[in-house]
C-alpha cells in the first residue's frame, strides 16, 4: 500500500503496542485501506468484528454502492480503497462503516460510547449488504454506564435483546450469573474515534475532565453481575484480543486539533497505559 499517501493526506502515524500495531490518523473514512492491509497481512480475519468507540454510529448508507459492488467483484487492494476514500465516501465520515460491510471487510459491529441522540432505531440495527448478507450494528454507551442492572453489559434478564452485541464483543454471562469475556475470542479490530471522549455543550466541544474519566472508566461496578469491572479493565480486555488498533483524531468533532491532541493524550493515559507516548499524543 502507498503509506506515503496516507501520511500526506491523513497525517498517519503508527505505534507498536507489543502484540499489534496502533495506527493514528485524522479522518475516519481513511481507516478502510488500513483495515484492508491488515487483512491482507492476516492480522485480522476478513470479515472482521468491529469494536468501535465513537460518539456517532457512522452508519449512513453510502451513495457509491455501485462502485463498492464493482470493487467487491474483483480482487481489490488497499490502494483501490485510497481512491474510494478520496473520491467516493462522504467527507462527513459517516458512511465508512457500511462501506466496509459492502466490501466484505466488516462483519458485525458494536459501537460503544455513543452519545445520547445518536442511538439507532430497531430497524437500523440490521444492515443487508448488496450480496444479501445481514450485519448487526449494536450501539451502547460507555462501558462504565452499561454495567448496571438495566445496562447492556450487565442485564442477564435481557439475553435475547442484547445477545447480538455480546456475541460480537465476546461478552457472556456464566451459569452463576456473572459476566466475563469468553476465553476463545479471536482477533478483532478495535477502533477509537476521539470524539467519544468529548462533552458537547451548546456550541462548545470540551475534552473530558478527570472526573468524567474517573466515573466512566475507573470506578468499579458494584452490581452483582459485573462487580469489580471498570470501563478501563473492559477496554484493556478488548485491547488484548485486538489484531489491529486504529485511532481517528477527528479534530472537527473534538473542537480543534489542539483539543484532539489533548484527548489523545488522555486516551493514552487512561486506556493505553502510556503506550502511544508524548510525540504521537502531542
Amino acid at each position: 500500500m502507498d503509506w506515503s499517501r496516507l501520511k500526506r493526506c491523513d497525517e498517519l502515524q503508527n505505534r507498536e503496542l507489543g502484540h499489534c500495531t496502533c495506527f493514528i490518523h485524522t479522518e475516519h473514512r481513511w481507516v478502510l485501506p488500513i483495515l484492508r492491509w491488515a487483512q491482507e497481512e492476516a492480522r485480522v480475519p476478513s470479515p472482521v468484528a468491529l469494536l468501535l468507540f465513537d460518539a456517532h454510529t457512522d452508519s449512513t448508507t453510502p451513495k457509491c454502492i455501485r462502485e463498492l459492488e464493482r470493487l467487491r467483484a474483483k480482487r481489490f487492494s488497499a490502494d483501490d480503497l485510497l481512491r474510494v476514500c478520496s473520491e467516493q465516501l462522504s467527507e462527513r465520515d459517516d458512511d465508512w462503516l457500511k462501506a466496509g460491510m459492502e466490501l466484505g471487510l466488516i462483519g458485525d459491529a458494536v459501537v460503544l460510547g455513543v452519545s445520547s441522540g445518536n442511538f439507532l432505531q430497531p430497524h437500523e440495527c440490521v444492515y443487508k449488504d448488496h450480496v444479501g448478507k445481514e450485519h448487526r450494528i449494536v450501539a451502547m454507551g460507555h462501558p462504565g454506564d452499561e454495567f448496571g442492572h438495566q445496562g447492556k453489559l450487565g442485564n442477564a434478564g435481557r439475553v435475547d435483546e442484547f445477545a447480538a452485541g455480546w456475541r460480537t464483543l465476546g461478552w457472556e454471562c456464566s451459569a452463576a450469573g456473572v459476566f466475563r469475556f469468553a476465553p476463545n475470542l479471536g482477533p478483532v479490530w478495535l477502533d477509537v474515534d476521539l470524539d467519544s471522549f468529548v462533552v458537547h455543550w451548546d456550541s462548545f466541544f470540551l475534552p473530558w475532565p478527570a472526573e468524567v474519566w474517573e466515573a466512566k472508566y475507573l470506578q468499579e461496578s458494584s452490581y452483582a453481575c459485573t462487580r469489580g469491572w471498570t470501563g478501563q479493565r473492559f477496554f484493556e480486555e478488548l485491547l488484548s484480543h485486538a489484531g489491529l488498533v486504529t485511532i481517528a483524531r477527528e479534530p472537527s468533532c473534538c473542537g480543534d486539533s489542539r483539543k484532539a491532541a489533548q484527548i489523545l493524550a488522555d486516551v493514552d493515559k487512561y486506556l493505553l497505559a502510556g503506550a502511544i507516548g508524548e510525540r504521537a499524543a502531542g
